[in-house]
This record gives structure tokens, sequence and C-alpha cells, in this order.
């Protein structure tokens, strides 16, 4: 059982109880068991570096867990995370900003071969927030076990910054809106190459996907289904609150992968578009349903629709 690692930058943080120098931690197959309360687990903080953690399981049984999660990753510096098993086995209540991973740009972490579960019950925000900072999940599963209800974005929050997605399985996730991943404004990017993206449930908008104000979203290849909403049952994509016109309509450019499977209540089975979808090459849409019956894609104004 371990406490802490922290990263040290320039400004002589202090940040956790445990100084980690050097820039790679193997854990040579073994597991290390968080349960300290109040701390995040491993915190980086200005160091222009890159540090690697690889080799075995952490398990989370914090009892707390601050704002910025068990990993925080801020302003800079370069996270590897490989051949590793997150499990997060806590259910204490939780209402802060993020569980499991906090991005801060132009920070960046790369998953290799990571199996990370993270359990949301009992609370109101995700497990992941990237802002600004850049996220590339390679052949790794994340997956939401338990569910609680955030307001967005049940698994991930993407606000700024380029996540990648390549071979991996991301599942499950429950909000308001955005089940699994939620994506703001005009600097957001999600690109899926490869991989499977299935089982968000959002209350309101957008079961797996949710865009607004200007998010940008390319689908190349893999296959992203069996979202569940009131409208947009895989993807809502619309403009929001004062943000209107052309610069801030939501890009959708799918030139592979298959989008299938969305269940709407209302409107779209597979995805609501307030803004652009580009359809070309290998890409394919089926088998969306709203309210029963076949509907694979909907173009609708938003001021129809109000959202959880």
């Amino acid at each position: 059982t371990v406490s802490a690692f922290r990263v040290i930058g320039e400004n002589g943080a202090t940040r956790g109880d445990t100084e980690f120098a050097a820039q790679y931690l193997d854990l040579n197959g073994h597991t290390l068991t968080y349960a300290d309360t109040n701390i995040r687990w491993f915190g980086m903080y200005n160091p222009n570096t890159t540090v690697k953690i690889f080799d075995g399981t952490l398990i989370n049984k914090a009892a707390i867990v601050d704002s910025n999660g068990a990993f925080c990753i801020m302003t800079q510096g370069n996270l590897i995370l490989e051949d590793l098993v997150y499990r997060d086995n806590t259910t204490h209540t939780y209402t802060q900003s993020s569980k499991a991973l906090r991005i801060s740009g132009p920070a960046s972490v790369t998953m290799n071969n990571v199996d990370m579960q993270i359990n949301t019950k009992n609370n109101t925000k995700n497990g992941i927030i990237s802002s600004s900072g850049t996220l590339t999940i390679n052949n790794s599963t994340i997956a939401v076990s338990e569910t609680g209800k955030a307001t967005q974005g049940g698994m991930m929050t993407i606000d700024g910054g380029t996540t990648t997605i390549n071979n991996s399985t991301l599942y499950g996730g429950a909000a308001a809106n955005g089940g699994m991943i939620y994506m703001n404004g005009k600097s957001t990017h999600l690109i899926v190459n490869s991989g499977t993206l299935a089982g968000g449930t959002a209350t309101g908008c957008g079961g797996n996907i949710y865009m607004v104000d200007g998010a940008n979203l390319q689908i190349k290849g893999g296959v992203i289904k069996d979202g569940t909403a009131a409208n947009g049952g895989n993807i809502y994509a619309a403009v929001v609150g004062t943000n209107t016109g052309d610069a801030y309509q939501t890009d959708i450019v799918m030139t592979g992968g298959t989008v299938t499977g969305g269940s709407s209540v209302n409107l779209g089975g597979n995805f609501y578009i307030n803004g652009t979808l580009n359809v070309s090459g290998d890409a394919h849409i089926t088998g969306g349903t709203k309210n029963g019956a076949a509907s694979s894609t909907g173009r609708i104004q938003p001021s129809t629709v109000t959202c959880a």
C-alpha cells in the first residue's frame, strides 16, 4: 500500500506527500493500492519532462479524492501509462471535477494497453477531464462500472485539445448530457481511428457523444453504437447558449467506421445534428431508432428540443 507520488516543478510545488523524482515507475507486475484521503495519487505540476508508469495494477480505495482526480497532469509534462490495470473501487459521494484523470494543457497523456475501470457510483461528476490537453488512447479499455448521474460526460469531458482513440474500447457512462463523452468548444477535437464506443446513456442529449459550440469529431474507423438518449441516441451535435452562427456550428467528418444502433425517445436515433455531417469513403450509418421507429439521422433546430 502506497500513499502518493508527486513530481515537483520549477515552482517547488509540494502537493502530495511522497516525492517521485524518477522519470519512470516500473511496477514489475506488482499491485499498488492507494488508500489515502483527500490527496490525489499522482500529480505533475509544471515539470517539463516525461514520466512513464508501467507493468502492474493500481487500485484506488481512497475515501476522498480531490477535485483534480487520482492522476493530475497540470500545465506541462507528459505522462505515459502502459501495460497497466487501474481499478477504482471507491463508492463515496464525490462531487468535484474528475475522479480518475485530469489533464490541463498543454500537458499530454498516452495510454498504451491500459485496462481502466471507473466507478462513478453516488457521483455527479465524470472520470476523466481533458482541458486543452492531449489524450491518446491506444489498445486500451475504459469502462464505467457502477454509474452515478453526471451533469455532463459520464466517462469523459473534453474541453479543448485533441483526444485520439486507436483500437480501444470505451464502454458505459451515464449523464444528463453526454452519457459517455461531452465535448465543448471550437478548440475541441475527438478523432476515432479504430475501436468501439458503446453503451452511453443520457437522460437529455447524446447517449455516447454530446458536442456543442463548435466541437469537432472525426470518425475514420471503428464503431459507435448502442447509445440511448432522449435526443441523439449515439451523437448529439448542436449550438447552445449565446454562441450562434456558422463559427460555432459543430462539425462531424465521417470517412470510415460505423454509427449504428442508437436509440432516442424523441429525435435522432443515431444523430441529432445542427451543424455539418460530411460522410464519404467506407462509412456506414445504420439501425437507429427513435420512439421505436427506424431513424438513422435527424436535422433539426436546437430550439425545438430542451436538454436535461
